[in-house]
């Protein structure tokens, strides 16, 4: 799956995250509980995302840019992902001498 790098980009600077978008982009977005979404081209879903929003206590929208930074550093964050997949490599390597 992909995203646009740009929810990777909102997800690590710890705001509430507003989108207007479908796919794994917004499933990102739900998923870490960053923010709020509607479809794509969705002028009025859009406007109610933005109402909703505004009318949020402070500290929830501090908890979806809290939760968005926190799932950046789980799923995106390069250092972690690269060990991760020279943890998988090496599993893999291992693997195949066993055989």
């Amino acid at each position: 799956y992909t995203i646009p790098s740009k929810i990777q980009a909102y997800l690590s600077s710890g705001r509430p995250v507003i989108a207007a978008l479908d796919g794994e982009g917004a499933k990102v977005i739900e998923t870490a509980g960053a923010g709020l979404t509607c479809s794509a081209e969705d002028v009025a879903g859009l406007a109610a995302c933005i109402e909703k929003m505004i009318a949020m206590p402070a500290v929830e929208r501090e908890n979806f840019g809290l939760a968005g930074r926190k799932y950046f550093l789980e799923h995106f964050e390069m250092n972690s992902q690269c060990e991760n997949l020279v943890e998988i490599l090496e599993q893999r390597i291992s693997k195949e001498k066993v055989i």
